[in-house]
């Protein structure tokens, strides 16, 4: 794309009129701008509001997409979400290009099971997602040689929807060329602004740079580098909000770090992990971000479990996975971690498998299995290693956190198709 005017220009037989200055007594004078807060900090502080550009940058497959339909139904539900809290609720548009009907369908199916009933008829209203309907649908760029029929169509879509928040998932379908080039970048958001408008908010997935030390970048002195493609991206943008996988071992934790931020403080980084159904994203209580350096940096701790400590715990429970899980619960660790402490306590014939999802304790005297009871057991390297104490999981209505579903963050949902006005 070309530099230069925008489709936002007037016919040229129309007159040139000067941009609008003002002085400082003529802006006092006109009262504080009308922005309402769409999402506040921990500290009151608005991060997001109504008319800014504003970006969601991750690495392919660490979830972005799933984390910024979480804060769009949030917010259309009335909710807070994660670590920030609920501003005015407002109507939403989702456009993009890489989700397949099936992948929507799902997710549509997902939200309702997570919403509460009453919070249906806020979320039909309110969420609107570009479905892939025809092969057009598929094609949303801004690119010079297509820009005439592809504005207007922007246009009535933005016309026929009204939304407050245009979604674009990803930005590159937007771009529809070298995320590297400056004025295409620049030229590219610019258009999107002058057809949505001043007042509507701007939130632009896009995507990082993906290698170990670049995700390393995520947050410390060099997360304003995280985005992938010319540094305009992140110029024009006001918020950047950096996600980035949480654990090597654990697809479904994340990282969350303040980018950019230019009208506020930024946010402190915190993890967040998908719940148990695989959408519903919450705040990660047990993440610490020395580890997550560490775990990055090539330089993670030992495993939280060993072989030994995997085999004490086949003697203490029935030996199934779901046992196994539940004792290891008070480690929030993932399923990876316990599997490989378990095919390492295979390894040094500590325990067998009996069948898939269940193993036996191997009895260290005559090589039976046993029930209970048998000494310490030794590392592959010799060292004695005594069992953890077993800790049960607490059930969801014994904890003292209970969480109100109608006044608890979100977390994931996708959206819903349509939209009623």
């Amino acid at each position: 794309m070309s530099s230069g005017v925008t489709t936002a220009a007037k016919d040229a037989s129309e007159p040139v009129l000067p941009f609008t200055v003002l002085g400082p007594g003529d802006v006092k004078d006109l009262g504080e701008p009308v922005e309402p807060p769409i999402f506040y900090d921990i500290m009151d502080e608005p991060i997001l509001r109504q008319g800014m550009t504003a970006a969601i940058i991750g690495p392919g497959g660490c979830g972005k997409s799933r984390w910024v339909l979480n804060l769009a139904v949030a917010n259309c539900t009335g909710r807070n979400f994660l670590a920030f809290k609920q501003g005015d609720p407002l109507k939403w548009l989702i456009v993009g290009n890489e989700n397949s009907k099936t992948r929507w369908w799902r997710d549509v199916n997902a939200i309702f099971s997570s919403v509460p009933k009453d919070k249906h008829a806020g979320l039909k209203r309110r969420l609107m997602i570009q479905f892939p309907e025809t092969e057009e649908d598929l094609f949303i760029n801004l690119l010079e040689e297509y820009k005439t029929h592809q504005c207007e169509k922007w246009k009535a879509t933005i016309e026929a929807h009204k939304p407050d928040v245009v979604v674009i998932d990803p930005f590159e379908a937007l771009l529809g060329g070298d995320p590297n080039d400056a004025d295409l970048v620049r030229q590219t958001i610019t258009t999107l602004r002058s057809i949505v408008g001043l007042q509507c908010t701007i939130i632009l997935v896009h995507h990082a740079r993906s290698s170990r030390a670049d995700i390393r970048m995520a947050t410390g002195w060099d997360r304003g580098n995280y985005v992938k493609g010319s540094k305009s991206f992140a110029t024009i943008c006001r918020l950047i909000v950096n996600i980035a996988p949480g654990d090597s071992e654990d697809p479904g934790k994340i990282l969350v770090s303040c980018g950019k931020i230019n009208d506020t403080r930024g946010f402190e980084p915190f993890g967040a992990k998908l719940k148990d159904d695989g959408f519903n994203y919450v705040i990660d209580e047990d993440f610490d971000l020395e580890a997550w350096e560490n775990d990055v940096e090539g330089k993670r701790s030992k495993s939280l479990i060993s072989p030994a400590q995997a085999a004490n715990a086949v003697k203490a429970t029935d030996g199934t996975r779901k046992a196994l899980k539940d004792h290891f619960a008070y480690l929030a660790c993932s399923d990876k971690t316990i599997d490989r402490a378990l095919r390492g306590a295979e390894s040094a014939d500590l325990i067998y498998k009996i069948k898939n999802g269940v193993w036996a304790y191997c009895d260290q005297g005559n090589g039976t299995t046993a029930n209970s009871g048998g000494p310490l057991f030794k590392e592959p390297n010799g060292k004695m290693d005594t069992p953890p104490v077993h800790v049960p999981s607490p059930t969801i209505d014994n904890r003292e956190d209970k969480v109100d579903m109608d006044t608890a963050p979100l977390g994931l949902c996708p959206p819903v198709y349509g939209g009623e006005s």
